[in-house]
């Protein structure tokens, strides 16, 4: 299944993003412009596995939503002491991480600890076989971007 959005929100150096997703995506720019930062809010989405250094300076909350072209979304959010998952379509509805997690796998035909965004390329080679590795990219960057940088199409 293809993924459609990646909608970011006070998440590290984005106040508000929204990516556009489809096919091959290819991340290009200098450093600190943000690349690693969406991979990492991608592999987020995907596990929720939750750090708070992952929250933007001086907020309260953040949150990452995911969605498919089939209108599936995945949503994973911190509200400030609780870190929580929503799933459904249209408008989705609170569950455990695990139970997000599970669909993720479900999706994908793999265990959750295969599905994971490659944020470097030095991951590439690590890679075990017979697990497959999800990499995302064709966005560049404006270099005067507000925050960590603007990726666009």
């Amino acid at each position: 299944m293809k993924l459609k959005r990646l909608s970011l929100k006070n998440y590290r150096c984005y106040e508000e993003k929204v990516f556009l997703l489809g096919g091959v995506i290819t991340l290009l720019d200098h450093n600190g412009a943000g690349k690693s930062v969406f991979m990492e809010a991608l592999n987020y989405a995907l596990d929720g596995d939750f750090n708070v250094s992952m929250v933007r300076k001086g907020c309260t909350s953040m949150s990452v939503n995911l969605e498919f072209e089939n209108g599936f979304v995945l949503e994973r959010r911190w509200n400030g002491s609780t870190a929580t998952s929503a799933m459904g379509y249209g408008n989705p509805k609170s569950v455990t991480k695990e139970a997000a997690n599970h669909e993720v796998a479900r999706i994908f035909g793999l265990p959750i600890e295969s599905v994971k965004v490659i944020v470097s390329s030095k991951e590439l080679y690590y890679e075990t076989s017979g697990i497959r590795r999800f990499l995302y990219a064709a966005y560049t960057c404006k270099a005067n971007a507000k925050g960590c940088g603007r990726l666009h199409r």
